[in-house]
């Protein structure tokens, strides 16, 4: 039986496929919004971390992206520890921007506020 090679298949076939498009569209609008409110939420998060610090506010090793998303899963927003991008490692007690990159193209930045244990 050989449906394809007379044309009787082709039109299901576009059907599907505009249908799975249009599943698709509406599938990374959905994440898009959510990523979005997630950024928001991330603007305006103050997110805190105690570390042993020595002289002149130097840490005793420093603060990573995986202690930071622990810490914003504390908060209860859940975060991969990969989409936290520093610059350079958290070596100094203050304030650190940080990025955060949730995907579909949402960069967001976070304040960090590293202060002595």
């Amino acid at each position: 039986m050989q449906i394809a090679p007379a044309g009787l298949a082709q039109p299901s076939l576009r059907v599907v496929a505009e249908r799975d498009g249009d599943e698709t569209v509406q599938r990374d609008r959905a994440e898009r919004a959510e990523q979005e409110a997630l950024a928001e939420r991330l603007r305006e998060l103050k997110v805190e971390i105690g570390v042993k610090a020595g002289e002149k506010n130097r840490l005793f090793g420093s603060v990573t992206n995986r202690e930071i998303a622990e810490v914003i899963g504390r908060e209860g927003i859940s975060i991969d520890r990969h989409a936290i991008h520093l610059r350079e490692p958290i070596k100094t007690v203050g304030d650190h921007r940080v990025e955060v990159r949730l995907g579909h193209g949402i960069d967001t930045h976070l304040t960090v506020t590293v202060v002595p244990a």
